[in-house]
């Protein structure tokens, strides 16, 4: 289910982690477009604390 996980631009697809508490974004400057599916993803990865 595509929203079951986070695609990322090599076509990895990154299953929800439910033990994930920390995800760190970097590199990428234009994140604007990406941005709400990242957050759509971490909101489901329950036990995450940290986003940056």
């Amino acid at each position: 289910m595509k929203e079951e996980c986070l695609c990322l631009s090599s076509g990895l697809q990154l299953p929800r982690l439910d033990t994930l508490k920390e995800l760190e974004i970097y590199g990428d400057q234009d994140l604007r477009d990406k941005a709400r599916d990242i957050l759509d993803y971490s909101a489901r990865c329950v036990a995450l604390t940290t986003l940056k």
